[in-house]
């Protein structure tokens, strides 16, 4: 049964990455995810997915948690040219033994680092409100997580706790306990997603869309802890619209970006988006913009949430996002990261119509 688990893994993420190859220009990687969508695929294909979250994998370097502390590890998985270069560089023994060198003292940071963010964590009666307000009682850790935070002897995911922090400010504007339709364009690699799902058993309906091979990362994530809950590209590339669970049964659709528009017409509670419209085409924006509106129910709600510190080289300013939302009216709002109170992100809720 393992063996033809494999295979079927393999046959989903090739099938997945060869059609994405044959996609319209509007919905493959812009600018910003080109060289970071190459690197994912190699390492994919030679280490699989097992610890891809832990600090010996860069396959979700940009979209998951994983601590880059040896930079030789990307090194294995870029292009020739690189290759090359560093290993000539590595047969000279001074040159390894800086590496080696650097590496260790980066872990013994890295721990410290971790020891004082958890101090800091027991300390902040915000993060001890955020804990008793929502239960975290489920497993946040899966696929070698080492970014972590110790709180009152419990373990849990850094990412999943500023994510938690994202979903108390958005509870203020919109009602999740509500909504039963729940649409991510650009989820990474599923912590948001299974987040959701977990704190909110009333949403059975989730699609989550992005481009590959990060789907292919995703869809394995969220099938390790919902199983045959989730559908897969295969399943559903042959249909014309996604059937609509509307009994007591669950459906999280995981959808490349040209099947978005499988998406039955206003039928979407919330929309979410954090930060990969600004770091898209805009013309890719203005697309998917005229396609949400369409979905979206006529009480849906539209949230938008993009970084501070931006490079407008490669990305562009995340006020001008509500402007590609025409039928909506939004409100413009800054929140503190709950690690990093001085870094504030930006916020865009749709009013309700």
């Amino acid at each position: 049964w393992n063996y033809t688990k494999k295979l079927i893994n393999w046959y989903l993420y090739w099938h997945s990455i060869i059609y994405s190859s044959k996609a319209h220009s509007l919905y493959k990687p812009g600018i910003y995810w080109q060289e970071s969508t190459k690197r994912s695929v190699r390492e994919i294909r030679l280490k699989g997915l097992s610890e891809f979250r832990s600090s010996s994998s860069n396959i979700g370097t940009s979209y998951a948690d994983n601590f880059i502390i040896d930079r030789r590890i990307s090194l294995k998985y870029a292009s020739f040219y690189k290759r090359f270069i560093y290993s000539i560089l590595y047969k000279f023994p001074r040159f390894s033994f800086m590496q080696d060198s650097q590496v260790l003292l980066t872990k013994k940071f890295l721990e410290s680092y971790k020891d004082m963010r958890s101090m800091y964590a027991n300390a902040n009666p915000i993060i001890i409100n955020l804990l008793s307000k929502f239960s975290i009682d489920f497993n946040t850790l899966r696929f070698g997580c080492d970014d972590t935070v110790c709180i009152k002897g419990v373990t849990y995911s850094h990412i999943y706790l500023e994510m938690l922090s994202r979903i108390d400010f958005l509870s203020n504007f919109c009602d999740f306990s509500q909504a039963k339709s729940f649409v991510e364009l650009g989820g990474g690699f599923g912590s948001f997603a299974h987040l959701i799902l977990e704190l909110f058993p009333n949403i059975q309906n989730y699609y989550l869309v992005d481009i590959s091979p990060n789907l292919y990362v995703a869809n394995s994530y969220l099938k390790s802890f919902f199983g045959e809950s989730v559908y897969d590209y295969m399943s559903i590339k042959s249909m014309s619209e996604l059937p609509f669970a509307d009994d007591n049964s669950r459906r999280i659709y995981c959808l490349p970006p040209w099947q978005i528009k499988k998406i039955p017409k206003l039928s979407i509670d919330l929309f979410h988006n954090a930060s990969s419209f600004v770091e898209m085409p805009k013309i890719s924006v203005e697309n998917y913009a005229s396609i949400i509106e369409k979905f979206l129910s006529k009480s849906g709600q539209i949230l938008l949430q993009s970084y501070d510190n931006f490079n407008l080289d490669n990305t562009f300013h995340p006020d001008n996002l509500p402007s590609y939302f025409r039928r909506f009216k939004f409100k413009s709002l800054r929140n503190s990261q709950l690690f990093k109170p001085s870094v504030r992100d930006y916020y865009y809720i749709s009013e309700k119509i």
